[in-house]
């Protein structure tokens, strides 16, 4: 059984489910493979360890497949995403500590200066009469009128940090949570592999590099097992294959089957597919798996 935890490329944005990497990735490993998507848009490293942590753990994997984009060195340290507030972590005297639990509820005077609803659609109920701020005009009009603008605004801050101006290359929270994630498998009788994948920007954007290399280093520095598909996906586009929406980041159905066909064979070679025994003493899935609280610490931006 293999559990694959990601954001927006593994839960299929853009694509029929039959299409995702977790269906061709199942069509190409049979029945004899029980292959689980657990993506979510939006999510990063710190909400799929709790994922794991509070719910994917029941489901009793042999293998965890997270795939990772460079996107989440950047949404790590956010208590919002896509408008919504999220849970994160902190790093204090080396330790991790979950932040931001229970979530906020994503309130009327909080969405008038940041979030992008239009005012009169808040809910009829609200006591407020707080007119919209500045941010949300600016946000209201942007949409409006510039297609590319939701895009363009989410990933402005990636811009700076990949020029290396508003982040280190080694991320010491990412490498804590990789660790975090690797020490959940351990427990649950897992085996974890990281898939650093590029979004479409990457394959051209030689500056990104040293980053994607500082991630493998520091994953491999944690003992945990990598496939690198950026080497893969730049040789596919330099070949003239189209891997990539022409107005989206994410992966079209060709990059979804490219990416499940390289996992599968990177499985056999491990002949991770081989032994599918689980260590005694692994948990076990209880009648309730505890979704009620799930619900309160891990609220799904999607």
């Amino acid at each position: 059984r293999i559990l694959v935890l990601g954001d927006s490329f593994v839960w299929g944005f853009g694509v029929d489910d039959d299409q995702r990497l977790t269906n061709r990735l199942q069509d190409i490993l049979g029945q004899s493979v029980e292959v689980i998507n657990a993506g979510v848009s939006g999510w990063g490293t710190d909400q799929e360890l709790l994922y794991l942590q509070d719910t994917g753990r029941f489901f009793e994997p042999n293998l965890v497949v997270l795939v990772l984009g460079l996107e989440d060195l950047d949404n790590i340290h956010s208590s919002v995403e896509y408008s919504y507030p999220k849970p994160f972590y902190v790093l204090r005297d080396g330790t991790l500590e979950l932040q931001n639990v229970p979530v906020p509820e994503r309130n009327v005077s909080w969405t008038s200066h940041f979030g992008v609803q239009p005012y009169h659609l808040r809910s009829p109920t609200s006591s407020s009469t707080e007119p919209p701020g500045p941010t949300y005009r600016a946000h209201l009009f942007l949409r409006r009128y510039l297609h590319s603008y939701r895009f363009a605004a989410s990933r402005s801050s990636q811009i700076l940090a990949r020029r290396g101006w508003t982040r280190k290359p080694v991320d010491p929270l990412l490498r804590e949570l990789l660790s975090a994630v690797h020490a959940a498998c351990s427990q649950a009788g897992a085996r974890l592999l990281l898939v650093v994948i590029p979004y479409r920007f990457h394959i051209a954007n030689p500056h990104d590099d040293p980053i994607k290399d500082a991630v493998l280093a520091a994953a491999d520095k944690a003992a945990i097992e990598c496939l690198d598909l950026w080497p893969l996906f730049r040789r596919q586009v330099a070949s003239g294959s189209s891997l990539y929406f022409e107005i989206d980041p994410h992966w079209n159905p060709a990059g979804h089957d490219l990416a499940a066909n390289e996992l599968a064979t990177h499985l056999r070679e491990k002949e991770w597919l081989q032994d599918n025994s689980r260590p005694s003493g692994s948990s076990t899935a209880p009648q309730d798996s505890g979704q009620a609280g799930f619900s309160n610490s891990m609220r799904a931006q999607n």
